[in-house]
């Protein structure tokens, strides 16, 4: 599911969170303000074309991740890492909206990801239970 342009920030604090890159050195390097990123997030502001250039440029990702969130269908050249690192960035992304959260709406959500995740479990062991009696 692609994303809206007004998650450009978020993608790209993920991303700097992915890579260990600082907000401050970050937004020193591509020439903006340091609290750029956190109220571009909590606005879900849209970035001028030259910083959205910068950014792509800086993180040497393409516009239409960090714009649009759009993967290519999540294969490229290198394969399955390419896929794991764009999974792992997705994770991130939404990762970053729950805890915009407040915790009343988060705690149902993690809630039910739990649930989902233990029932996939059990599913998960049933078929290899039922693969390996075969």
């Amino acid at each position: 599911m692609d994303s809206d342009v007004s998650d450009f920030w978020l993608r790209v604090d993920s991303e700097l969170s992915y890579r260990g890159i600082d907000r401050k050195v970050f937004a020193k390097d591509i020439g903006i303000m340091p609290n750029t990123i956190s109220s571009g997030i909590s606005r879900r502001s849209r970035p001028d074309v030259e910083i959205a250039l910068k950014s792509s440029k800086y993180l040497k990702l393409s516009l239409d991740y960090l714009l649009y969130g759009k993967t290519d269908s999540k294969k490229s050249d290198s394969g399955e890492e390419s896929y794991k690192i764009v999974h792992n960035r997705e994770i991130l992304a939404v990762s970053h909206k729950l805890e915009l959260l407040p915790e009343t709406a988060r705690l149902p959500i993690i809630n039910m990801i739990n649930e989902i995740s233990k029932n996939y479990e059990n599913a998960a062991r049933m078929q290899q239970l039922k693969d390996n009696q075969n």
